[in-house]
């Protein structure tokens, strides 16, 4: 406290040969129109400055080695894999099933699955078919018998509705009526 004390006295005493000495040590800062990070900042995207050049320089090469290592691993690698076929009737197709299949041998394979899906679809077409008449016969049957009970309240025939006409209409996703409609069922007929 002693210390503080004298030396902001002496301080206050010798105020002028304190600003003198301060004067004569230091010197004045001359101060540029431009900041220097703006300076130096400036040089960087310019046509002489010493990294763009540099960068220039190594994607340029990079892009050349990129280049010249795609098109060595299409030659030597990539046309070696694909096999060139003898002929066009002999096109070679790989699947999971053979090794090598050619074209003749698949198209024989995709007739016989078409067949086979032609004749499962017309089994479930005429059991569909069955049914339907069936339950026509039921429902004709049951109108004829009792005229008088609402045939739309009885839970067997709760998907068939006569309409005004009194033809019938199917009304849930068994709908018989429409998915055949404007289908040429010759198909099905051998």
């Amino acid at each position: 406290m002693r210390l503080a004390r004298c030396f902001r006295r002496y301080v206050k005493s010798e105020t002028s040969s304190i600003h003198r000495i301060i004067q004569r040590n230091v010197g004045t800062i001359k101060a540029d129109d431009v900041p220097f990070a703006v300076k130096t900042s400036s040089d960087l995207l310019t046509e002489e400055s010493y990294l763009y050049k540099r960068t220039v320089i190594i994607l340029c090469s990079a892009l050349g080695v990129f280049t010249l290592s795609g098109l060595v691993w299409h030659f030597c690698f990539y046309k070696k894999s694909l096999s060139p076929g003898p002929s066009d009737s002999e096109v070679v197709v790989v699947t999971s099933s053979k090794p090598r299949m050619t074209r003749d041998e698949l198209r024989k394979q995709l007739k016989d699955d078409i067949a086979e899906f032609y004749a499962t679809f017309r089994q479930q077409y005429l059991a569909l078919r069955r049914k339907h008449i069936k339950q026509l016969k039921e429902l004709r049957r049951l109108t004829n018998d009792n005229r008088s009970t609402d045939v739309r309240r009885m839970p067997e025939f709760s998907a068939i509705v006569l309409d005004r006409k009194g033809q019938y209409v199917v009304t849930k996703d068994v709908d018989v009526n429409s998915i055949f409609e404007g289908m040429d069922m010759t198909i099905f007929d051998k």
